[in-house]
């Protein structure tokens, strides 16, 4: 259970909706951390343009990306 409370789709305000949409038809799901950043639009607004744009097609190689991915997830502690 998250400390802080994921906003789910039908909570969410039309345009952050669009977001998840968004988000769900490019990676077929909605991550977690956007249903937490959903509390501050502004800023969910500014973190999915940089991040549509790092994950689109040919934006960067795929292989540097995933590492790119891995690394995070290493430095982190991710556990999924």
């Amino acid at each position: 259970m998250s400390f802080v409370h994921q906003i789910e789709y039908d909570e969410a305000p039309p345009e952050i909706q669009r977001l998840y949409k968004a988000c769900e038809k490019q990676r077929g799901f909605v991550f977690n951390n956007w249903k937490v950043l959903a509390h501050a639009p502004q800023i969910m607004r500014g973190f999915t343009q940089f991040i549509f744009a790092a994950l689109a097609p040919q934006a960067v190689e795929k292989r540097t990306l995933e590492l790119a991915i891995l690394k995070t997830s290493l430095l982190n502690h991710c556990r999924y």
